[in-house]
């Protein structure tokens, strides 16, 4: 077993010059095999001491070549790195140093220098390799994420590959790992703020692509670096959250002057712009069609999502067959069952009335695999962008006129400048109002929240929680007035029976919203009468 420095000849020895240059090696030799280990040092070959083992200073090179100490220098620290495997493996009692063996434990070294220089690698270069395997089809296959999930951020890689590219024009370097300091992710973050107008919580979609590529980085390439985000974060204070409350749905879903069987659904006509025009539905058994205004299956839309949670996306894809009967029970009763496009969970909301009423009204005429809400004129679906444009004009001429103050803030905590104007109700309106007003109503009946939860498909707490806010109602709910001091002050209310004085306004209101509920069918008898007595008992 033995290590020794060799020039490698591609010839005969003959053939050379002594003006030729060639490559050094070492030469590893175990029982009859050879390991050749690459130097990267060349030497002319009048400058090659062949018998440089018998000589004081062991150097392979002699003082005629002019880089002669570097290159011996080298050529012993390669030595050296070869001896110390052979070592290590004797100290460790594993097998003896094969060829084979020497040659691994050298990759392996060769494989860590190889991951501590990719930090000198342009970031451009490994972020596009990141952006590419980001939207290349194994990346949902290992992640099981879906494709809405990647075109919601792709503004935010685009703005990175943007702002370095700009980056590096201005200040005439060529981008790498190292330079990604906090002064780069100040300047970029300023950037997204100051010049693009971005909202903090558009802000930190960008600031989680950056995070998303650095872990990628560490699990894929093995490369870590120091990723900084200021102590000051893009964070918007707590916002009200926008949804119908339980009159102005039911409201929403009494008024009818939009439906083709009402006289007056023709003024609401127009021949340009955004006003009503008629759809129809084709029934599948029959060959026959229904008869809709756009406004019509728009507003029932609505209502669908504000009592079933549903997400647009889900309730466009519904199916005839999405109604899940109680089996030997009443046909009418059941739940909706669906698969969440988005995540890919398998969701059941129970039918209620209204909920009915909508399925049948929709579902009358048509085989399983139809879908329940009519297509446009052109086979197609109808898209998020139409009616998110139209159900704002709906709830207008309904009238939900209500002032409604909700501003942007910066990251500064405070409002953005124009933003913190109130605006009636229905300019707010938009097709995830019924998911949030679904969750709404279920938190102020009492609805346990898991029970929410798997209505809605949320896994998430910290996601679900974003859908509603606390609510004054919901504090003085929470109000226990037991804890009062006999005597002195106390800032606790002590719990009093007051004298009777008559129904209150909210008992009118709950009494007319269950009268309306029982002339419609929406509750039965007996609901309404243990309803009514919780409201007299109040």
């Amino acid at each position: 077993m033995s290590c020794l420095y060799f020039l490698d000849y591609k010839m005969k020895k003959s053939e050379y010059k002594k003006s030729d240059e060639l490559p050094v090696v070492l030469r590893y030799y175990f029982k009859g095999k050879q390991l050749k280990v690459t130097t990267g040092i060349k030497v002319k070959l009048k400058d090659w001491n062949s018998d440089y083992d018998r000589t004081h200073s062991k150097s392979p090179v002699k003082k005629s070549d002019l880089e002669s100490k570097n290159k011996n220098l080298e050529l012993k620290t390669k030595l050296k790195e070869v001896n110390d495997i052979i070592h290590r493996v004797k100290v460790n009692g594993e097998d003896e140093p094969s060829t084979d063996l020497i040659k691994s434990l050298l990759l392996k070294n060769e494989y860590k220098r190889v991951q501590s220089t990719l930090t000198k690698v342009h970031f451009t270069t490994l972020f596009n390799e990141y952006t590419n395997w980001f939207y290349s089809p194994e990346y949902l296959v290992i992640t099981q994420n879906r494709n809405s999930y990647r075109s919601a951020l792709k503004t935010s890689f685009d703005d990175i590959i943007d702002f370095s590219n700009e980056y590096q024009r201005k200040e005439r370097i060529k981008l790498l790992l190292e330079n990604i300091t906090l002064e780069w992710i100040s300047e970029f973050l300023s950037e997204l703020e100051k010049n693009k107008g971005y909202l903090p919580s558009t802000i930190n979609k960008r600031i989680k692509v950056l995070r998303l590529f650095k872990t990628w980085l560490r699990d894929t390439k093995n490369i870590s670096f120091n990723l900084v985000i200021p102590k000051k974060r893009f964070k918007e204070p707590p916002r009200e959250v926008i949804c119908l409350n339980h009159k102005q749905i039911l409201e929403l879903h009494d008024f009818k002057e939009f439906d083709v069987s009402n006289e007056k659904h023709s003024k609401y006509l127009v021949k340009e712009g955004t006003g009503v025009l008629y759809i129809e539905d084709v029934l599948n058994k029959s060959k026959r069609k229904s008869m809709y205004t756009n406004y019509e299956v728009y507003k029932d839309m609505l209502v669908w999502m504000c009592i079933t949670g549903m997400r647009f996306s889900d309730t466009v894809n519904l199916t005839v067959l999405s109604k899940d009967f109680i089996s030997g029970g009443d046909r009418k009763l059941g739940e909706i069952k669906y698969t969440s496009i988005k995540t890919n969970t398998l969701i059941y909301v129970p039918i209620v009335n209204i909920t009915e009423n909508l399925f049948e009204k929709y579902s009358s005429g048509k085989s399983a695999d139809q879908y329940l809400f009519p297509l446009t004129e052109n086979g197609n679906k109808i898209s998020n962008q139409k009616m998110n444009k139209h159900i704002k004009e709906i709830c207008r001429i309904i009238g939900f006129n209500t002032m409604v103050k909700n501003p942007d803030y910066g990251s500064d905590g405070l409002p953005i400048e124009g933003t913190d104007k109130p605006k009636p109700l229905w300019e707010w309106v938009g097709t995830h109002i019924g998911r949030r007003s679904f969750i709404r109503y279920h938190i102020e009946k009492g609805t346990p929240v898991h029970t929410i939860k798997s209505m809605t498909g949320h896994t998430s707490t910290r996601v679900f929680e974003k859908y509603f806010s606390v609510i004054k109602s919901d504090r003085m709910k929470s109000m226990d007035y037991g804890y009062t001091l006999d005597s002195g002050f106390s800032t606790i209310k002590k719990e009093t029976k007051k004298p009777s004085v008559g129904l209150t306004d909210s008992k009118k209101e709950l009494l007319q919203e269950l009268k309306t509920s029982l002339d419609n069918g929406w509750i039965p008898q007996d609901v309404w009468e243990v309803e009514v007595k919780k409201v007299m008992n109040s």
